[in-house]
Order: structure tokens, then C-alpha cells, then sequence
């Protein structure tokens, strides 16, 4: 793996046409989150956001949300928020929620949240996958249940709180491989 400057990536991506949500948290997380580098395999093509079809700058910014302790606003929230019009729905469904909370559409963003929540959510029977999605699925899905509760405090996330409790416990009892 190695740090690669985001400015040649967003440049190479930006000539895919069909690249546009790809596209998109690249510029969220430059412009946004003032990024400078993203992680990719030593000696990949310039388009590659990450190893193993991972988007690096989307996981990064989303590590920047975190549990929505911190909205953005200012300079930050105007580039959020040029960006969300320029890219629509094409911007990930997590950088456009937190872009509403910051709005102050705390509504609009807490179902988005919680719409981004249910669908990660383990299926009933535990999926046998590498313990590394196990249990990135329930870090992201911790993020998203805090993001919900820090802006629709009065929301009832029970229903949430299980879907996450269910994650953890396929992830604790994963041993599908290594």
C-alpha cells in the first residue's frame, strides 16, 4: 500500500463518466475534510480508490463524521453543500445525510441515516465473511446509530439498537475464516 496525492486521482476519475458517486467522496473528502492523500496498492491503476475495491476516501470521511458529535459549518458546509447539488443522489447516501444535518434538514438526514443503517445490517442468518467486514459493518453501523441519536435525540432507535446488537454478535461468533 502506499499514500498517493488525491488531486491526480480525482483528476484520473473524473474522465469516467460512470465514476460519479466514486467522484464525488473524492472531492467531499479533499474539499470537505481537506484530504490529501488516499491509500492504494503499491503499483495500481491511477483510478484505484483503495485495496480490495475499497473507497478510501469515502471510509475516511465517514471516519471524519464519525457519530455526527460535530456538524459542519462555515466554509465546510458551503463546499458540502455546493457539492450535494452538483452530484445529487450520485453523492454517497452517508456524506449527503450528514451535508442535511449540517443544513439543519435533521429530519431529512436522520432517515437517511437510519435507511443506511437497516440496509447494513447483518441478514438473521450470520453471513460467513472475513472478520474484517464483520466487523467494519458494526463500527459503521455504531456511527450511524450515534449520528441518529446526536440529531433526532427524541427518535426511538431500539428497533436500530438490535439491528447493531445482531451485527456484533455475528462478528463476535465469526469464525468463518482465520
Amino acid at each position: 500500500m502506499e499514500q498517493r496525492d488525491i488531486k491526480p486521482i480525482i483528476d484520473a476519475v473524473t474522465k469516467d463518466k460512470n465514476r460519479r458517486g466514486e467522484l464525488a467522496s473524492l472531492r467531499f473528502y479533499a474539499e470537505v475534510f481537506d484530504g490529501k492523500t488516499v491509500s492504494a496498492p503499491l503499483g495500481s491503476p491511477p483510478t484505484t480508490l483503495g485495496a480490495w475495491s475499497d473507497n478510501d476516501a469515502l471510509m475516511r470521511s465517514e471516519t471524519q463524521i464519525g457519530s455526527c458529535a460535530t456538524l459542519l459549518t462555515g466554509e465546510k458546509l458551503q463546499k458540502a453543500s455546493a457539492l450535494s447539488k452538483e452530484f445529487g443522489d450520485a453523492l454517497p447516501v452517508v456524506l449527503r445525510a450528514f451535508t442535511l444535518a449540517s443544513e439543519g434538514k435533521k429530519d431529512d438526514a436522520a432517515t437517511l441515516f437510519t435507511s443506511t443503517l437497516e440496509g447494513s445490517a447483518a441478514p438473521a442468518e450470520c453471513p460467513g465473511e472475513h472478520p474484517m467486514y464483520s466487523y467494519r459493518r458494526v463500527s459503521r453501523m455504531t456511527a450511524l446509530l450515534g449520528c441518529v441519536k446526536a440529531i433526532a435525540p427524541s427518535r426511538d432507535v431500539k428497533k436500530l439498537e438490535k439491528l447493531r446488537d445482531h451485527a456484533q454478535s455475528c462478528a463476535s461468533n465469526n469464525h468463518a475464516v482465520g
